[in-house]
């Protein structure tokens, strides 16, 4: 596991686990927008003054789907966790996590599959996502959502 700082490129280029962006979860991020010094990194480099987004070592996000769309259209840089494997990701500080330890290694494990459902509706990339206008309403079901469209775990 190691930190680093994504420039507005490689936000672009991460792979998303879905294929939307909830509307209200994107819109908190344009309320009081700020920046910081890396807390994990010695850099001056400033960055969104966000929590650190975690994502594998072959760019798909764990956490932070919404960060990094808004790190990219807003041209910011942005601090990330980088995980190499399951055992990494046990050992990402907890405040990174918005999910249960479970949920994050399933997702780890399930990555491909989540990348071809988005690659099957268009979407590769952070870049390729819908603008915040085109983004669904209501309730953040990111969960309940995921088990909807992928089905339940085995």
């Amino acid at each position: 596991m190691r930190f680093t700082i994504l420039s507005t490129l490689e936000c672009s280029k991460l792979r998303p686990d879905t294929y939307y962006l909830i509307k209200h979860r994107y819109a908190r991020l344009d309320e009081d927008i700020s920046y910081r010094l890396p807390n994990h990194k010695f850099s001056l480099q400033r960055v969104l003054d966000v929590p650190a987004i975690v994502i594998t070592n072959d760019d798909f996000i764990l956490q932070g789907k919404h960060r990094a769309y808004r790190a990219y259209t807003g041209m910011d840089k942005l601090e990330a966790c980088v995980v190499n494997n399951e055992s990494d990701i046990a050992r990402v500080p907890k405040d990174l996590l918005d999910m249960p330890l479970e949920d994050a290694i399933d997702t780890y494990r399930r990555r491909q599959e989540y990348m071809e459902k988005s690659m099957d509706h268009g979407v590769r990339f952070v870049a390729h996502l819908e603008p915040p206008l085109n983004m669904p309403e209501g309730p953040d079901l990111s969960n309940e959502a995921k088990i909807l469209l992928w089905g339940n775990p085995v």
